[in-house]
């Protein structure tokens, strides 16, 4: 195959690329000694090549646009075979090599204009840099007990067979290595490396299918809370609760330096115009900053919601904002409202706003034919309307840490 012809075919897999990350269980067929010797050896082998590369990209490197060109024409594997001292032991793994020097290349090139002025730092790559395996020298199985399993060459020391661990809550990394192995997703590069904590974990890449949205048919019932700035509850789930405690900061921050700023402002301290004009000037250049802010920050929690509904396949939302005593300093509940309504509206789901007491009659029957529509939803929505007070679970209440007198004789 050409290299034109790669690029369609490259060109025609629209599927997202996605990674799926799984801890080794223990190895197959061979001794976690020998594991652990042949990583050793691996990982200082790949960090050893990256940082060689970074050097000599550098010294081939300047401001002239030809070396610029010989930069991205460099052809690392080439050179490493001539230069490089340690690239007999790279036997068994030369794709991995490869993929070493192609991706520091690639990184390079990203930086290379800030190293040259002596902006940033020359790239350092510290010990353990992961050890790439490219997409043909790495395969997928299942062991007795149906436990997932990864074969892949390490350098110099043949091939491992890595049991990979299978616990309750990887539903998702299970689920997308069964879609691996089964050929349902594009095998891309894996690479093998290590946490802080000391875990050996193994992460595969693969282009994904896109996953087709269910027909909506839940509602949610979205409320302001006296401990959160936003609670959501759908189908008698726990509740999602977006904190968001730095808005209520910025905004205590930002009502103090108003009160401060119209002391100071007072007719006693005998400013002239100029000092006045300075003053007023430096007042609305932060009010407008923080004006910003707080636009910004509506849009990123209205996208979160917005995230949120589609997520769940929500078909109604219930709105209530007639609690805003989270944020009393005057936060733009009314363009948090908008905006989602806004969102909701472009997303096909129904909008109800207002809180189930405060609606006529009128539209409190509206409300109940569209929340009712969903059965168990809308039962859960209708009774969380009527109810008061803040939800249990963002509660700021305590419990008492201490058994009473009575309870301790």
């Amino acid at each position: 195959m050409t290299t034109d012809e790669r690029a369609k075919a490259k060109a025609k897999d629209t599927r997202p690329v996605r990674a799926v990350t799984l801890p080794v269980g223990a190895p197959v067929g061979r001794s976690w000694d020998e594991l652990r010797a042949a990583l050793a050896d691996a990982w200082r082998l790949s960090t050893s090549l990256a940082n060689w590369a970074v050097q000599q990209l550098f010294r081939a490197d300047s401001l002239d646009p030809a070396d610029d060109a010989a930069v991205r024409a460099w052809y690392g594997y080439g050179e490493a075979g001539k230069k490089y001292p340690a690239w007999g032991e790279w036997a068994g793994a030369m794709a991995s090599a490869q993929c070493v020097l192609r991706a520091v290349q690639r990184k390079y090139l990203q930086t290379r204009r800030d190293v040259i002025r002596g902006d940033q730092r020359c790239l350092t790559y510290r010990h353990p840099y992961p050890l790439p395996v490219h997409k043909k020298n790495w395969s997928t199985d299942y062991a007795d007990g149906g436990f997932p399993t990864v074969t892949l060459n390490l350098p110099g020391h043949g091939s491992f067979t890595l049991r990979l661990k299978r616990r309750a809550d990887f539903g998702r990394q299970l689920a997308m290595f069964r879609q691996l192995h089964d050929g349902a997703a594009g095998r891309g590069e894996a690479a093998v490396y290590r946490n802080r904590k000391g875990d050996v974990l193994v992460k595969l890449v693969g282009r994904f299918p896109r996953r087709e949205p269910g027909p909506r048919e839940h509602v949610c019932f979205l409320h302001t809370d006296p401990a959160a700035l936003l609670v959501a509850e759908v189908d008698g789930r726990p509740p999602w609760v977006l904190n968001a405690d730095h808005l209520r900061r910025w905004q205590a921050a930002h009502a103090a330096y108003r009160q401060r700023a119209a002391e100071d402002a007072k007719r006693e301290k005998r400013m002239d115009r100029r000092q006045r004009h300075h003053l007023n000037k430096s007042r609305d250049l932060r009010c407008e900053k923080h004006r910003h802010r707080l636009d910004t920050a509506v849009k990123q929690v209205a996208a979160q919601v917005a995230r949120f509904c589609e997520r769940q396949r929500v078909a109604l939302v219930a709105y209530d904002d007639g609690v805003s005593s989270f944020i009393p300093d005057g936060f733009p509940w009314h363009a948090l409202k908008e905006r989602l309504r806004v969102l909701a509206d472009e997303a096909g789901v129904d909008w109800v706003c207002g809180g189930f007491v405060s609606l006529t009659d009128e539209e409190r029957g509206e409300w109940l034919r569209k929340a009712r529509a969903t059965a168990t939803a809308g039962r859960r929505a209708v009774a969380n309307a009527r109810r008061a007070g803040p939800h249990p679970a963002v509660s700021t209440s305590r419990r008492p840490t201490t058994r009473p007198a009575s309870a301790r004789k």
